[in-house]
């Protein structure tokens, strides 16, 4: 698979609200909220025997910096683990970014999750 052979990107770690504030309740709704932001799901769960919720996503760079290689297109594809009350962990691996794609990328999830995060 391709996840295996794209080199990670050091783990980002940010607290959520607390239980009660504004949660997300489903898998659904996170999915709903990056897909607005061009970020698709490709698996979803809850991690039993609790609420978090784990996701896989990709997507593609539509603007920004160029690619590290010419012509070709830079890919995103991350590992997001929920944890209501607790913290959003999430792992990014990208293909034919530079650097300031890969910040502006997680950048972008943060701000588009914020409505989750403390």
């Amino acid at each position: 698979a391709r996840w295996g052979q794209l080199p990670l990107q050091p783990l980002v770690s940010r607290p959520m609200r607390p239980l009660g504030s504004t949660p997300p309740t489903t898998t659904a709704a996170v999915e709903d909220v990056l897909r607005h932001a061009g970020v698709f799901v490709i698996a979803s769960g809850v991690i039993p025997p609790g609420q978090s919720m784990k996701f896989y996503f990709y997507g593609r760079q539509a603007m920004g910096p160029a690619a590290a290689v010419s012509g070709n297109s830079v890919w995103f594809f991350m590992e997001l683990v929920m944890a209501p009350g607790g913290s959003v962990q999430l792992s990014v691996k990208a293909e034919n970014a530079v650097r300031a794609s890969v910040e502006h990328f997680m950048g972008l999830i943060f701000q588009t999750l914020a409505a989750y995060l403390s």
